[in-house]
């Protein structure tokens, strides 16, 4: 059975027609999916009721000068949407609210950041029961889902037809969808008003074999530093290797290189542009962590491959998250850039985990053990005196 951390996602275009319909559905599901967040938001910090929530305030009398509580009318009046979105989008919604509450809850219930808000063109999901790939008569792909109650009809899009770079890894991964080898376990429907086009998130289950460690010494590599151009360099059991040397993606300091002159392109634009132009600039690059994805993984899979080959069993990380890369800016400037590591670190652990690679951490040295200490005493610090503060405010009350 798959664990719930092997799950993948797969992203294709679809062919929609009734494009506004689509849309409205969506609508209604963000619509859904932000009184659930409110709700579990309310459970939290008052008693809740399911026709109602009813808040209090204090409030200062004018004419005594005293704090009286004063209840407030229904805040979110309960509404059934079993009228106008599918149990199956029903349940998937419910999962994802419960996910991000328990992710942000502690941080706005601190008052942190500001409660989250689903977004109408991401907001759209269906679970398992509710999605059927399928084939079609000239050799392709279609998707199937139950969106609107039963009693309707399920909603058929059409698969867009990709190039055949792309059509190499994952028509075989539709195809095991379609007869049945591979199981869906959601979709989510994105309406992306960037590229005008409709896309769809496929997350199904990938069986990963446990390695067997049959060498008693394994091959160690280590991954980093990154130097100041850009150079990432690799030590197997001894001798360095660089992919600038191996020649992989027309060499890994080439991309690591890229990235980083696009996220000071990106973030200078504001400056380089019209206030006229700004909205069609961004809209064209949009955001550089959206864009890096692509790099990111080119990177991680190049990593992966050049320690298979070798036959590395532990891939040890010696990269901060503060190292950064030179890079000549747009006004020709040299600048320093620090890249996404977090996320190249863990697309390395799970591509690393499918072909026997087990990522850790570099050991660390005294002067980071000196730097964590130093930061727990500083936590600790601070919560006594979120302790005081709390208590002196009770003190004033009474």
């Amino acid at each position: 059975m798959n664990k719930p951390g092997e799950i993948r996602v797969v992203t294709v275009r679809l062919c929609v027609d009734n494009v506004p319909q689509l849309r409205d559905i969506a609508a209604t599901s963000a619509h859904y999916a932000n009184e659930k967040l409110t709700e579990q938001y309310l459970q939290s910090k008052i008693n809740w009721d399911r026709n109602r929530a009813i808040i209090g305030v204090y409030e200062k009398d004018t004419n005594t000068k005293k704090k009286q509580f004063i209840n407030i009318e229904p805040l979110i009046p309960y509404r059934d949407y079993s009228n106008s979105l599918s149990a199956y989008v029903r349940d998937a919604i419910t999962s994802e609210v419960k996910s991000v509450w328990d992710r942000f809850a502690k941080q706005v219930l601190s008052g942190h950041r500001s409660l989250p808000i689903f977004n109408s063109g991401r907001a759209l999901c269906v679970r398992d029961r509710g999605v059927e790939v399928s084939r079609t008569d000239d050799d392709w792909f279609t998707v199937s889902v139950q969106l609107l109650p039963k009693g309707h009809d399920w909603f058929t899009f059409q698969i867009y037809k990709f190039t055949e770079k792309k059509k190499l890894y994952v028509t075989e991964l539709l195809s095991g969808m379609a007869d049945g080898n591979t199981k869906v376990a959601k979709a989510t429907i994105v309406l992306d008003r960037r590229r005008k086009c409709v896309l769809i998130r496929l997350a199904y289950n990938k069986h990963i074999a446990e390695a067997q460690e049959n060498d008693a010494n394994p091959h160690c590599a280590k991954i980093g530093p990154v130097g100041e151009s850009g150079e990432l360099y690799l030590r197997v059991d001894g001798p360095a290797y660089s992919f600038e040397e191996r020649r992989r993606l027309a060499s890994m300091t080439a991309l690591v290189q890229m990235m980083a002159g696009k996220k000071v392109n990106i973030a200078g634009i504001w400056q380089r542009v019209r206030l006229s132009k700004k909205r069609k600039a961004m809209a064209k690059l949009a955001r550089f962590e959206d864009w890096a994805l692509g790099p990111c993984h080119q990177l991680t899979s190049a990593i992966v491959k050049f320690c298979a080959t070798r036959e590395v069993k532990i891939l040890e990380w010696w990269i901060t998250e503060n190292d950064s890369v030179k890079t000549n800016g747009p006004d020709g400037m040299v600048q320093q850039v620090t890249l996404p590591w977090s996320r190249i670190k863990g697309q390395l652990k799970y591509k690393g985990r499918e072909v026997g690679i087990e990522l850790v951490e570099a050991p660390k040295t005294e002067a980071d053990m000196a730097v964590e200490d130093g930061r727990k005493v500083l936590a600790q610090h601070r919560r006594a005196i979120r302790e005081v503060r709390k208590f002196a405010q009770v003190v004033a009350k009474t």
